[in-house]
């Protein structure tokens, strides 16, 4: 059953209100990670959107990737839409080609190679983010893949104290690996 119109209109506002809030929090350079999460359809892209906007409109360089399900075989999506953005997406196909390293000490290189980019990635973000405050939204995180939402394990944490925000947003009921990989996120 669908809620009565004026109470998803309500839902959103609050959420809305609360978005500002952190946006505000950011721009002080307290940055964080929030994810929107619920069943398809309920608006969690259009709220990203929103936010997002309202960043652009406050000075924050805004950055957007997207899970793709045709990105089948695509690692770190949709960190490799970030990373374009950034000038930087050559760090991360590297490191996922290191991964197909078979024997136990590539495996252990292209791991620390892997942890590596995703500190210049931290660093790279810090570091524009003096200029001005940074919002990152991540859609359909749901069909991120692996090394995707290990990045966002590690950057989250590592970004907490710029001016950065990560906004992901993702469908719940799409299955145990997703949804256990992003709670502990939350």
């Amino acid at each position: 059953m669908c809620a009565p119109l004026n109470t998803q209109i309500e839902r959103m506002e609050r959420n809305l209100e609360a978005l500002e809030r952190k946006l505000e929090e950011v721009a002080g350079g307290m940055g964080g990670l929030t994810l929107l999460h619920g069943p398809a359809g309920i608006g969690k892209t259009r709220l990203l959107a929103e936010i997002e906007a309202r960043a652009g409109l406050r000075g924050f360089r805004v950055l957007h990737g997207s899970g793709r399900a045709e990105a089948e075989g695509d690692a770190f999506h949709p960190w490799l839409d970030v990373a374009r953005q950034l000038g930087i997406d050559a760090l991360l196909p590297g490191a996922a080609a290191a991964e197909t390293a078979t024997h136990l000490s590539d495996v252990s290189s292209a791991h620390a190679r892997r942890y590596e980019s995703f500190r210049t990635i931290a660093r790279t973000l810090a570091h524009s983010a003096r200029a001005r405050p940074i919002a990152i939204g991540l859609d359909d995180l749901q069909l991120a893949d692996a090394d995707g939402l290990e990045a966002l394990r590690f950057l989250s944490p590592a970004l907490a104290g710029a001016p950065v925000w990560i906004l992901g947003a993702y469908r719940t009921g799409t299955g145990p690996r997703t949804e256990y990989a992003l709670g502990l996120l939350a």
